[in-house]
């Protein structure tokens, strides 16, 4: 009598370490889908950690009660929210069952709302317009944290786009462009990208580029560069020398035949990532296998 009790309360004990979690999750999930810090997040199931983390380090930077003294009490409770939604999403993250939750659970659009809504800077979404050719499918815009990405690659983007982007928000710090299979490409960008000073993270992807200007190097503040999945023969000599450069993306630049691993080496101090993989990039010429010892030393961590 007494094992088939010990019986029972292990199938007990164990029926509530699986189910119970993961009902918790589902609550999570649900909170998860209302929640607007998770917006600013941009959690989805198949971003992997680094991207959360790296969202949420912004995020935080921002809400910081040292860059908020005159509102120290918001910035604190703004802070210990994004916290929360942050340790949430990192338990969503590795807990795949709970996805049909978190998506059912988020407000659906009707079909007949527009990409630019009431929630988009009118001027943004006029801007957005005059990109000509444009395939795009959709684009956001955070004017909380000076964010501009745009699914979908315009087959010309004016001179006039920068300048007067730079007028709608002279403090933009990320501009991202990604481009998906069978669409449009873009083979150049103006020199007036040069005019976003404050921007910390650029990605030009998959957009079919061919050329940089070499007004790329006036980013004083770039941090983040992803230029991959481009037509790219060269890079501006510019960009070995952006002061604040820390993490590189090259992947698959098929044409990309001048890229000097020496310079990198020598001059761009602050660099912590390298990826060019599936970039023709000589492993066996002596020069580069220094180079690429010279970056690994310094602890560069390099995809190659």
């Amino acid at each position: 009598m007494f094992s088939k009790i010990m019986v029972i309360v292990f199938l007990l004990a164990t029926f509530m370490l699986h189910v119970t979690p993961f009902d918790d999750l589902n609550q999570l999930a649900r909170d998860a889908a209302k929640d607007l810090k998770f917006k600013d997040l941009e959690f989805k199931y198949d971003m992997d950690e680094a991207n959360l983390v790296r969202s949420y380090r912004k995020l935080a930077a921002f809400y910081h009660p040292d860059k908020n003294r005159e509102r120290v009490g918001w910035a604190h409770e703004k802070s210990i929210a994004l916290n929360n939604a942050k340790d949430a999403a990192l338990k969503l993250l590795h807990e795949p069952r709970s996805r049909d939750v978190f998506t059912t659970s988020q407000p659906r659009p009707t079909p007949t709302e527009s990409t630019c809504n009431s929630n988009i800077d009118a001027s943004i979404c006029e801007l957005i317009k005059t990109l000509q050719g444009a395939d795009i499918i959709e684009f956001s815009y955070k004017n909380v944290t000076h964010e501009l990405s745009i699914k979908g690659v315009p087959e010309l983007i004016p001179d006039s786009f920068f300048t007067a982007l730079v007028q709608i928000d002279s403090h933009l710090s990320e501009f991202a462009i990604t481009g998906r299979a069978n669409m449009g490409k873009l083979k150049a960008i103006p020199a007036q990208i040069g005019l976003l000073q404050h921007l910390e993270a650029l990605a030009l992807f998959n957009c079919g580029i061919e050329s940089l200007p070499d007004e790329i190097a006036n980013l004083k503040e770039l941090s983040y560069l992803n230029l991959s999945k481009n037509k790219l023969t060269r890079l501006p000599s510019g960009i070995y020398d952006l002061p604040k450069l820390e993490e590189l993306m090259l992947v698959q630049n098929t044409e990309l035949r001048e890229l000097s691993l020496e310079l990198m080496a020598n001059r761009m101090k602050k660099l912590k990532s390298l990826n060019i993989k599936s970039t023709p990039i000589d492993l066996g010429n002596s020069a580069v296998k220094n180079a690429l010892k010279q970056l690994k030393d310094r602890g560069v961590r390099i995809r190659a």
